[in-house]
């Protein structure tokens, strides 16, 4: 067979040779012969003769009875196709993990230099997110999702470039300052719980600020499920960021 060949029935056995992929499909499949490509089988019950070859991978659906001769060869190796998937579906989630982990790293540098220079923005940001939560969320996710969509648009008009640069190069930021407020508010919250009378001395803020980090850090590694705890903060995070913007510096009332 010149390229590939697709076969399904009842009981098959092939005999030959396929210069290209083979898809086989049958209750019971008996191959020998030589497959230049990849070999994907679904069967129950898969026989692979004497002096057969197949030079790519052999590729199984499901987990069937395998009977493989002494004499085949089979370069690419036998391969479960479901597991294969789910080989890839692991790394695409650890990627994330390590994707969502890396982006607190720097939000928690910022952090701790936020708690040592300015002692007042993340104590006040972290307290009037606990009492205007729901508002934060929303002035949050509205900019999160507005802000680069907004910039591009402005960016098609000529009078509306300068407005479209400024919010395209402000997402960033407030996605990053939204992410330290938000991890120092994990810490905040948590400490709250321990130890209530808790001051608010430098080290004790910087101390927050690591817990913070070091707890959104490890939940980042959780596949999939990770990924949601640590964007509700940031968006938490980026809408005391506008508020504060908004209202310069009201914000600090709420010590």
């Amino acid at each position: 067979v010149k390229g590939g060949a697709k076969i399904a029935g009842r009981t098959l056995e092939f005999h030959g040779k396929v210069e290209g992929s083979t898809d086989l499909a049958g209750q019971e499949v008996i191959l020998s012969g030589t497959f230049l490509g990849d070999v994907l089988v679904s069967t129950t019950t898969l026989i692979i003769q004497d002096n057969t070859v197949i030079n790519g991978a052999l590729l199984l659906k499901g987990e069937p009875r395998l009977v493989v001769s002494e004499r085949a060869k089979i370069a690419g190796g036998i391969t479960n196709e479901e597991s294969q998937l789910a080989n890839r579906f692991k790394d695409w989630q650890k990627r994330l993990s390590w994707l969502t982990s890396s982006f607190l790293a720097l939000p928690l540098l910022l952090g701790l230099g936020l708690a040592l220079f300015s002692p007042d923005r993340l104590p006040a940001s972290a307290k009037m997110i606990k009492t205007r939560m729901w508002s934060m969320l929303g002035i949050g996710l509205g900019i999160i999702l507005l802000f680069p969509i907004l910039g591009a648009l402005m960016m098609v008009t000529v009078v509306g470039i300068p407005v479209g640069v400024y919010l395209l190069a402000t997402w960033p930021m407030v996605i990053l300052f939204g992410a330290t407020i938000g991890a120092y508010l994990v810490g905040d919250l948590l400490f709250k719980r321990i130890r209530p009378a808790m001051g608010g001395q430098w080290y004790l803020r910087m101390l927050r600020m690591i817990t913070g980090g070091i707890i959104l850090f490890a939940i980042g590694f959780v596949p999939m499920v990770g990924l949601l705890p640590v964007a509700i903060v940031t968006i938490l995070g980026a809408g005391s960021v506008a508020y504060i913007r908004w209202r310069q510096g009201s914000v600090y009332y709420f010590k």
